[in-house]
């Protein structure tokens, strides 16, 4: 039986997942909720029946845009930075005990603001998602876990990367975050 990789995140991990199913073909089973995972609270609600029971290898995790999403009838993320720290710290711990150390925590990738807050019913921020970034590579470098920039992967070139809505990847932009993602995980299968 393979060693499953499990990929847990939002919409951007839903459209990378295929890509890096077909490049790990034959290393490793790729396994992942196939609903959009949305924000940290929402991944602690869905932890027992759609994250642990894919009873996971390795984990390689990302939440953050739909934390950072601001209702425009309200001042605020939709999960604050605090609880939102928290709740990346609750994570972790239970993902750890999945897995141990083959862990990785993946950066929120960028918005294009205009693009974004004119085609959506809420708004995002680039600077959410860098404070965001921050707390979350805070929490989890505590834990020592593994991190996949994905972040820079997309903010090298977003308008080549991400399509009208100024959210979601394009193909391209698909392909780059798969490859990241899979050469970050080929670095735990290689022996050390």
């Amino acid at each position: 039986m393979p060693r499953k990789l499990l990929l847990i995140g939002d919409s951007i991990r839903l459209s990378y997942q295929p890509h890096v199913t077909r490049m790990l073909n034959g290393e490793l089973e790729v396994v992942g909720p196939q609903a959009n995972c949305e924000d940290t609270a929402t991944t602690l609600g869905i932890f027992d029946e759609h994250v642990a029971s894919h009873q996971p290898w390795m984990i390689h995790w990302n939440n953050g845009l739909h934390d950072i999403k601001r209702l425009r009838d309200r001042d605020n993320c939709l999960v604050p930075l605090d609880q939102y720290r928290r709740n990346i710290e609750e994570l972790t711990k239970k993902l750890q005990n999945l897995v141990g150390p083959r862990l990785i925590w993946a950066s929120t990738t960028p918005v294009i603001e205009d693009k974004h807050n004119t085609s959506k019913q809420f708004d995002r921020y680039n600077r959410d998602v860098q404070a965001y970034n921050q707390a979350a590579r805070e929490a989890v470098g505590r834990a020592g876990l593994l991190v996949n920039d994905l972040h820079a992967v997309i903010a090298a070139d977003p308008q080549r990367y991400i399509v009208a809505d100024g959210v979601h990847l394009n193909d391209e932009g698909q392909r780059a975050a798969a490859q990241a993602v899979v050469a970050v995980v080929r670095t735990l299968l290689t022996p050390n």
